[in-house]
């Protein structure tokens, strides 16, 4: 459950400092990274790597996509107009 809930909770938060970068498709980069970062931490530091922690991690991954989408939609429905990064890491 860890594996997921690390994965889910910070995908949003990569694909929002992607997105700010400019970079293309921050959705499915910064899934990527965090998924990668999920595996080397499988190989590198665990004695013996999971398969089952592997799969959970890319099950958070995407949930971490549609937890992004559904906060950006629950910020713009709230404040009326079409805003694409509602962190404070955007705001001016």
């Amino acid at each position: 459950m860890v594996h997921f809930s690390y994965s889910a909770g910070f995908t949003p938060a990569v694909i929002q400092v992607l997105e700010v970068k400019g970079v293309r498709r921050p959705e499915i980069k910064g899934a990527a990274i965090l998924f990668v970062a999920g595996v080397a931490k499988e190989f590198f530091i665990d004695d013996k790597p999971s398969f089952k922690d592997i799969t959970i991690n890319f099950a958070g991954c995407i949930a971490g996509i549609y937890l992004n989408r559904l906060i950006l939609k629950v910020y713009n429905k709230n404040h009326g107009k079409k805003q694409a990064n509602p962190y404070p890491i955007n705001q001016p």
